[in-house]
């Protein structure tokens, strides 16, 4: 009797799931990095090698948000890689035998962080359309974080401010940590 290759197909939301979970808490990480490179007491001079390495920023998503695109469709096509965009932007790793930083640095860099925020807006615009929203605060005011934190990271942009860039990554975080308490894929566990 011969073996049968018996292939059921993946379900698409838990895969879709683990990658926003697993870009938000890398996106959480690099925040809680620069956070702690503030804290971080300095090794002697002869051990620390400081670099400023080049780490350009990623190209921003091109998704043009429809009426008929579902929440997850904006999330994982549009609002995801663009907040991922702004987060992984700057950032720095701090060991005890090195200090690598990176932040936008040329005008090409600092084009695709204005796209990433224009994308991220387009997004935020997206969700707080009245169709979704429908009356329900609890859905209305993380939208409207969301939009706020995207206009601080395009106005940082435009103004090529490093520092308002970190402020506006954490305002943006602040935003997507408040919408996920309450929405969450139904298949995953809140974060």
């Amino acid at each position: 009797m011969g073996m049968r290759n018996s292939r059921r197909p993946v379900p698409l939301a838990p895969i879709v799931a683990a990658v926003v979970l697993v870009s938000a808490v890398g996106a959480a990480a690099v925040v809680a990095v620069s956070r702690s490179r503030a804290t971080v007491a300095p090794a002697p001079a002869d051990v620390t090698r400081s670099t400023v390495s080049r780490h350009p920023v990623s190209v921003p998503p091109a998704l043009t948000p429809v009426p008929s695109h579902s929440v997850q469709a904006l999330m994982v096509g549009l609002v995801d890689p663009a907040a991922d965009g702004i987060w992984n932007s700057l950032g720095s790793i701090v060991t005890p035998t090195s200090d690598e930083t990176w932040a936008p640095s040329t005008d090409e860099d600092w084009r695709r962080l204005e796209g990433h925020a224009r994308a991220l807006a387009r997004g935020a615009e997206a969700l707080a359309d009245p169709v979704r929203v429908n009356g329900r605060d609890d859905w209305a005011v993380p939208a409207r974080a969301l939009r706020i934190a995207s206009a601080s990271a395009l106005a940082a942009a435009q103004r090529r401010d490093v520092t308002a860039i970190a402020a506006a990554s954490e305002q943006l975080l602040d935003a997507c940590q408040g919408c996920h308490k309450h929405y969450w894929l139904p298949t995953e566990s809140t974060p």
